[in-house]
């Protein structure tokens, strides 16, 4: 089951847009400043990964998202009457957060088969005779720092949330399931799409200023580059331990299986050679990939092998494909990866190494290693971006992207769409890109949907 249309009605009060997706995977939303292509993204990301609590301060009215069985869920965001004397010298944020959230499903022809109403639901607990424990927030959720009376900083996000989101995000684990508990048909409907959301400003390790908050200090991040790169480093580590593990018990039981198995008594010599080269060329592979050391190829003597030869080098060869299989997925990535931002890296060299991460050289008789600083924005846009989609996509599969052509030459900007392509092949994913560049959608203008307040290409 896929998500096929997304529109949303009075749009920071007048815009109406609706939106059919590709069916391809890929789709563009476009328009001038103004016309919300970034708040569409917002909003979707907020309703499908269950941040219904902040769906009430952005300006909408209906947010429906149809699905490829006909139904639909629809969150409607009704506003209360507010008195007249708090309409001055209050925060507007505040004002428009005075909203009721009514999350529904919707059938084939329009009926409503459930209905949630999640604003009466937090109600229920946080104006109760017995209102929610605050100091249970971080003890249990450690990655929640306070910076309010009822506010906290996520800050592995940098997302400012209230105890409603809170409660209504974490209930299980603050031991309020009891008192809020998410409809079975609404958490069915969340995890038919894992969402991603690639945002603007990519450069910025927002967990670092989060944390930052707190302490009330000078506001430092850490280059987001050299985050993924650490984080690469651990990938395979953790993919080269798991693997050690497996090999040991393949070694220990290697001579009862070379005893006990039943080999073919006739193969074709040829076939044979032929399965050892490609195990060898996988091995180099995955070297080059940086997930193996490197190490040279061992020939074949010319001569025709032994049966007994053959036999211990087929167990051999099996044992070996089944350990390079378990490196499969990561070598996809990781290719497709080096290929996709090396090709954007002019004068330099760019490999994935699993002790140093990534490694970044010039392009010369005698290479020097590069810093990250020595890398443009522009490049280290493409990193972050596509590191994200290719790396951090592990079961998602809806991306929504915002304003991709960032920092980005006119060049890159038109091989958008075949970088895109390659990263779909590995996650099957589907994408929703917010640009306002026609070089990103290049000439695949039936991938676009021109928003309301916008004009076509």
């Amino acid at each position: 089951m896929k998500i096929e249309t997304i529109s949303i009605t009075k749009l920071f009060g007048s815009l109406n847009h609706e939106i059919l997706l590709s069916g391809g995977g890929v789709t563009f939303i476009h328009g001038p400043n103004g016309c919300g292509k970034t708040t569409v993204l917002r909003l979707v990301n907020f309703l499908l990964n269950g941040e219904i609590q902040a769906l009430k301060v952005v300006d909408f009215s209906t947010l429906k998202i149809g699905y490829s069985d006909g139904n639909s869920l629809l969150a409607t965001r009704t506003l209360k009457e507010v008195d007249s004397h708090k309409l001055f010298g209050e925060d507007d944020e505040i004002l428009r957060a005075t909203a009721d959230l009514t999350i529904t499903l919707v059938n084939k022809i329009g009926n409503f088969v459930h209905e949630f109403e999640y604003t009466k639901q937090l109600q229920k607990i946080t104006q109760s005779d017995r209102p929610f424990p605050m100091s249970i927030v971080e003890r249990k959720l450690p990655f929640l720092t306070r910076t309010g009376m009822q506010q906290w900083t996520d800050l592995r996000n940098g997302q400012i949330i209230g105890i409603d989101t809170i409660i209504a995000k974490y209930a299980d684990r603050l031991g309020a399931t009891e008192q809020f508990k998410w409809p079975i048909w609404l958490t069915d409907r969340l995890n038919v799409s894992k969402i991603g959301f690639v945002r603007a400003q990519r450069l910025i390790n927002i967990s670092a200023l989060a944390k930052s908050v707190k302490a009330e200090d000078v506001k430092e991040s850490r280059d987001v580059v050299e985050i993924y790169s650490a984080q690469i480093k651990d990938t395979i580590a953790k993919k080269l331990a798991e693997s050690a593990i497996q090999s040991q018990a393949r070694d220990r039981s290697f001579p009862r299986r070379l005893i006990n198995k039943e080999f073919p008594k006739n193969v074709v010599h040829s076939d044979f050679l032929e399965t050892y080269s490609a195990t060898e060329e996988r091995g180099q592979n995955l070297m080059a990939a940086g997930l193996l050391d490197q190490a040279a190829s061992i020939p074949l003597p010319k001569r025709r092998l032994t049966k007994a030869e053959r036999d211990v080098l087929a167990l051999y060869l099996s044992d070996f494909n089944e350990k390079l299989d378990a490196f499969t997925d990561l070598q996809r990535r990781i290719e497709a990866f080096v290929d996709i931002v090396g090709s954007k890296l002019r004068r330099k060299k760019f490999i994935v190494d699993r002790q140093l991460g990534f490694v970044f050289e010039t392009d010369d008789l005698k290479p020097r290693r590069l810093a990250v600083t020595d890398l443009s924005s522009g490049e280290q846009h493409q990193i972050v971006l596509f590191y994200e989609l290719i790396f951090a996509s592990a079961g998602i599969n809806f991306f929504l992207i915002d304003e991709p052509e960032i920092s980005l030459h006119v060049e890159w900007q038109r091989a958008f769409i075949k970088d895109i392509e390659k990263v779909q092949n590995l996650t099957n994913a589907t994408f929703l890109i917010a640009t306002h560049s026609p070089q990103i959608i290049n000439n695949r203008r039936d991938l676009a949907v021109p928003l309301d307040g916008g004009l076509s290409l």
